[in-house]
């Protein structure tokens, strides 16, 4: 499955929730790769962001911006046939990932 890559700030409970935690939303599990190389596994409500999941499940992720998709400390890293069969990013896409530092 996909791995979400974090990036490790003192823990805070900030919840950034779009999507009700309604019981007959369909829902998404994924892993996120803890520091300590262990695997969390969330299931939230399909439409809800990376940061949504970790900050819902106690996961330790920075989301700097706020949840504005400006900072790139939460991404996720999938496997290369699932990143394969995904869109071609936009314009728009490339041009945050060119202000992301280390990337």
């Amino acid at each position: 499955g996909a791995f979400a890559r974090l990036s490790w700030a003192p823990a805070m409970a900030r919840h950034h929730r779009t999507v009700a935690d309604d019981p007959s939303v369909e829902k998404v599990s994924f892993h996120f790769k803890l520091r300590d190389g262990s695997l969390q596994t969330v299931s939230v409500p399909f439409g809800t962001s990376v940061l949504e999941a970790a900050h819902a499940n106690q996961v330790d992720l920075e989301g700097a911006c706020e949840a504005s998709l400006a900072c790139s400390t939460c991404h996720v890293i999938l496997p290369q046939e699932v990143y394969d069969s995904g869109e071609e990013p936009t314009e728009k896409e490339e041009d945050l990932l060119d202000m992301c530092p280390c990337l």
